[in-house]
């Protein structure tokens, strides 16, 4: 029974492993500044932008108010790459939860634009400085995708803001079956099944981060849709940085393990480690012992999910409130009261 509660143990090690890289994932890359600006930087989105002003440049050259706008000194790559880096830096600040409102950097009004551009509806009033919803106004977002816009941000940031306790808990859980999982076996078994355990879990880890790397590349190359070259080269970019610290944390897992697994196996042979004098489990019992326990813990897992989601369904609700002062949207969490409600 003991071997067979080490196997459903392991299973359990696995699972929260990878969940334990997926949080460490977002917690230290896809929430990082860095991140996304390194995707932006290489795809080439600016050096595109930067085409697409001096295509209107020209075109502008060509019409009868030649001469009266001068966009290539005034919309340059440094400029468009010091917006991008500006909001995408303020995003991840909210979504840290540092700063209760999100305000855009959108700096035009200093780019000494002519009066006539700078004076549209669409480019007035955007500064430095700007409210979201003041800058989806500008740009004539319907009100109702406006408010799903604000509302969907303020919602992700109140989850995020668990993040760093749930990190916390999953390394403590996989820290806690870790050791479970060593101190159920016996002898220098307790050796060899670690070492066999992390070169499983760091081999899942990394094989799946190539997939996704793969399935990827493959998606963007064979769909019948025409992408624009950037995009697919940021959606790659983005795909390859996301999934780089799994594979890499996977493979250099399955590395240790493995040296384990096997050395342990080297050092028994040799006598180095010994094994105390028991009755050897025949074949059958092994692998019955072995199977019975990746299906308990498969099972276990599955029904504890199940729970999970079936007794938290309809009862937690994220919803944004406001108040008739005017005051920005703050989300607050909203729990229905269970049984009669007396």
């Amino acid at each position: 029974m003991r071997h067979i509660f080490r196997h459903a143990v392991g299973i359990f090690f696995l699972f929260f492993f990878l969940l334990f890289l997926l949080a460490t994932t977002l917690r230290f890359e896809l929430l990082q500044t860095r991140f996304w600006t390194t995707a932006f930087e290489k795809s080439g989105v600016y050096e595109e932008m930067v085409t697409g002003v001096n295509t209107l440049q020209k075109q502008i050259d060509a019409s009868p108010i030649k001469g009266r706008f001068q966009l290539k000194s005034v919309i340059t790559k440094e400029r468009l790459q010091e917006v991008v880096t500006g909001n995408i830096d303020r995003l991840i600040v909210y979504l840290h939860g540092t700063t209760k409102e999100l305000r855009l950097f959108l700096p035009l009004n200093e780019w000494n634009l002519p009066p006539q551009v700078l004076n549209t509806p669409i480019l007035k009033g955007l500064t430095k400085d700007t409210e979201l919803a003041s800058a989806l106004k500008a740009f004539a977002v319907p009100p109702e995708t406006a408010n799903m816009i604000i509302t969907t941000l303020a919602t992700v940031q109140k989850i995020l803001m668990w993040l760093p306790a749930v990190w916390l808990g999953l390394l403590a859980v996989v820290v806690g079956l870790g050791i479970g999982y060593f101190l159920l076996g016996t002898g220098p078994a307790r050796f060899v099944g670690m070492g066999f355990l992390l070169t499983a879990a760091g081999l899942i880890e990394g094989l799946i981060s190539v997939a996704g790397i793969t399935i990827t590349n493959l998606m963007m190359t064979q769909s019948s849709v025409q992408w624009p070259g950037w995009i697919r080269v940021l959606t790659t970019n983005l795909i390859e940085q996301f999934f780089a610290m799994g594979k890499t944390v996977g493979f250099l897992v399955s590395g240790i393990g493995f040296v384990l697994w096997i050395g342990s196996i080297a050092l028994m042979k040799q006598g180095v480690l010994k094994e105390k004098s028991k009755v050897k489990e025949g074949l059958f019992k092994k692998i019955f012992h072995e199977l019975a326990g990746v299906v308990l813990g498969v099972l276990i897992l599955i029904l504890t999910l199940a729970g999970i989601i079936y007794s938290m369904g309809g009862k937690l609700g994220l919803s944004i409130t406001s108040n008739s002062s005017g005051a920005s949207n703050q989300p607050t969490i909203s729990i229905p009261k269970t049984g009669s409600g007396k």
